[in-house]
């Protein structure tokens, strides 16, 4: 059985090794943390974490800027979901649950 630490150690081995840039981030909501970068084609791919110490904070509404329009498709892992695929939308507010990651893919 896969625990849920699982899924950002596989994401990151599956996708990071084989992209062609960073994309330094500018993260301005208190306990949400990102790596992204971009691959040969330059699409992105995004991994984000909500997490604190405080296991009383409450999910937080986040938006993302790439500085371009792009559709991703997203996954994510939480209390209730190992890896599941969500919807993302277009103007790319997510909630993000606590101790929750997501992957964003660019497509």
């Amino acid at each position: 059985e896969k625990l849920k630490s699982y899924y950002p150690l596989a994401w990151y081995g599956n996708y990071y090794y084989d992209l062609e840039n960073y994309i330094p981030q500018k993260n301005t909501v208190k306990d949400i943390y990102s790596l992204c970068g971009t691959d040969k084609d330059g699409k992105i791919t995004c991994i984000i974490t909500h997490y604190s110490e405080n296991d009383k904070t409450k999910s937080k509404k986040i938006k993302l800027d790439f500085g371009r329009k792009a559709r991703f498709e997203g996954f994510i892992v939480d209390a209730d979901n190992d890896a599941k695929k969500i919807k993302i939308p277009l103007n790319l507010e997510i909630e993000m649950p606590l101790h929750s990651f997501i992957l964003l893919r660019e497509i």
